[in-house]
């Protein structure tokens, strides 16, 4: 018969991280780490060219994910293993009290039983069912992760903006050197031909001046 440990060392084996539930068509990602398909492809969503593993936090640069038939086997045996009724209620059993665990301690965070409730280590502690601490939990992981997609949402659109304001100042610098070229163009053209008209006088004065020694 297998232990409670071994039982939960299972369930946590064959349990989605993102949804808490038993793996649904389970799928591992680049880093190594398991989900289910539609968890982790809402979890990324759409529009990011890079997005990241939920659990460990790497950087994945592709969103491919590959079937794992394996975890969706060992799943199914789990999930049988779970309908037992006499592993049922050895898997969660209270170890000291031998009495099923249907209460969740908020204060010390764990599954506690009847009889613990009602002790005096948990007497001023907030106890409600453990189901009920699933959910709050679940419904706590959902925010974060709307939490995550909004931050990664945000900066996506920053990165655009940045990318938007340098093409900007890309734009304004080329126009500003066209302008400078030109108008320095302008400026050697005016220049060149003050030049010529200087040479042209400068020739005219010397001729004048020669033929006026020539005349004397």
């Amino acid at each position: 018969m297998a232990s409670v440990q071994e039982l939960e060392n299972l369930r946590n084996e064959a349990t989605c991280s993102i949804c808490l539930e038993f793996y649904t068509d389970p799928v591992t990602i680049d880093c190594g780490h398991n989900f289910c398909r539609d968890c982790i492809l809402q979890c990324w969503g759409t529009g990011q060219e890079s997005v990241s593993c939920p659990q460990c936090r790497q950087q994945i640069p592709q969103r491919g994910v590959r079937p794992n038939r394996t975890l969706s086997n060992m799943v199914e045996s789990v999930q049988r293993l779970s309908l037992n009724p006499r592993l049922e209620e050895v898997g969660i059993q209270c170890e000291e009290h031998e009495e099923k665990l249907k209460l969740f301690c908020e204060t010390d965070q764990r599954a506690i039983c009847v009889v613990c409730a009602m002790s005096r280590d948990h007497k001023d502690h907030t106890v409600i069912p453990i189901k009920e601490a699933a959910e709050l939990h679940k419904q706590k992981l959902q925010k974060a992760l709307e939490t995550l997609q909004k931050q990664l949402d945000a900066m996506s659109h920053c990165q655009r903006e940045e990318g938007a304001a340098q093409l900007e100042v890309k734009r304004q610098a080329e126009h500003l050197r066209k302008n400078i070229d030109a108008e320095f163009a302008k400026r050697h053209q005016l220049l060149t031909e003050e030049q010529r008209d200087l040479i042209t006088k400068l020739r005219q004065q010397e001729e004048a001046i020669l033929g006026q020694i020539e005349n004397n």
